[in-house]
């Protein structure tokens, strides 16, 4: 293992390893957009106020700030946190409550989102891929 070159070091720490994050949640803006924009055509969709949303699907919700949204936000919140990387993959309602095309566009939504938003140069981040809901759709994400 290397030593890590990050401009934050951690007093309390008691190795010199990474600290990662390998259990953490994340929606991209894209993701809530699309689920607001359309959404709604399949029983789903994003309310907002302030820095609060809801994201709906059917009979599941799920409440969060814009903490789970803000690239920005979650990099301060890890160097508070003493956190050096994370493992981002969305939560629920996910995209499985969806029809097979809508699973489809959320899921390309959410990946694409991801791959786009670390810089190969800073990577404070790596996600889990979002699956699609139909595996005759599967192929359409690689």
């Amino acid at each position: 293992m290397h030593a890590h070159n990050h401009s934050h070091e951690h007093a309390s720490r008691r190795y010199a390893g990474l600290t990662i994050d390998t259990h953490a949640h994340w929606y991209p803006a894209e993701f809530l957009e699309l689920l607001r924009k359309e959404g709604p055509a399949h029983g789903g969709g994003v309310e907002r106020s302030g820095a609060d949303y809801k994201v709906t699907a059917g009979k599941l919700a799920n409440a969060f700030s814009e903490d789970f949204v803000s690239v920005e936000l979650r990099l301060a919140a890890m160097a508070r946190q003493g956190v050096d990387m994370q493992a981002l993959s969305l939560t629920g309602p996910m995209v499985y409550w969806s029809t097979a095309a809508f699973g489809l566009a959320l899921s390309q939504a959410f990946n694409d989102s991801a791959s786009s938003s670390s810089s190969p140069k800073e990577c404070r981040h790596d996600y889990a891929p979002c699956a699609v809901n139909d595996p005759r759709y599967a192929v359409l994400l690689g």
